[in-house]
């Protein structure tokens, strides 16, 4: 049965351009017991693009899944959706109530392409996260987003007092003055 379901989401990879119509059932199988269902179908949301927006919510959840290869496809498929998924990602960084949740949102963010004017300012929340894991991702995310993250700089410094933040923020640092 798993294999009917991988081979239904691999097609949809395929035919995407127009498959808007497949983002509900891609959606739910986000959730699907095999992981390659749950691959294949984030990468069939990924070519679908701007049109898989209403699939955020459950691709975020997807950023933790327990396998790689699932984190990796959604996390492509938020960057292809783009803007839309940017507003779903800060909201997670900023309200989720999982740890796991908001570092790996936060570690989505960058990869949306013109977005780092609502990264920057979220990642910079980010970094007074209660949780060190959150903390340490919004400053590898502010340091992938280079320049564009300039104005993190004095929230960067100010985490630089944390003894476990320090060589990160001092990597993140050259990065964004580079």
């Amino acid at each position: 049965m798993a294999e009917i379901r991988a081979g239904a989401a691999a097609a949809l990879c395929w035919v995407a351009v127009q498959a808007q119509a497949a983002v509900p059932a891609l959606t739910e199988a986000l959730q699907d017991r095999d992981s390659r269902v749950r691959r294949l179908s984030g990468l069939a949301l990924a070519r679908i693009g701007p049109d898989a927006r209403p699939a955020v919510p459950a691709l975020i959840q997807a950023l933790v899944d327990e396998d790689m290869k699932v984190r990796a496809a959604a996390t492509s498929a938020l960057g292809r959706i783009g803007p839309d998924a940017a507003t779903g990602l800060v909201e997670a960084v900023q309200k989720n109530k999982a740890a796991r949740i908001r570092a790996a949102a936060a570690a989505a963010l960058p990869t949306i392409a013109g977005q780092a004017s609502a990264a920057v300012p979220t990642l910079i929340g980010a970094l007074k996260d209660k949780d060190v894991g959150v903390r340490l991702t919004a400053v590898w995310s502010l340091e992938r987003l280079g320049r564009e993250a300039r104005p993190a700089v004095p929230a960067l410094l100010e985490a630089m007092k944390e003894d476990l933040l320090r060589p990160a923020v001092q990597k993140a640092l050259k990065s964004i003055n580079r």
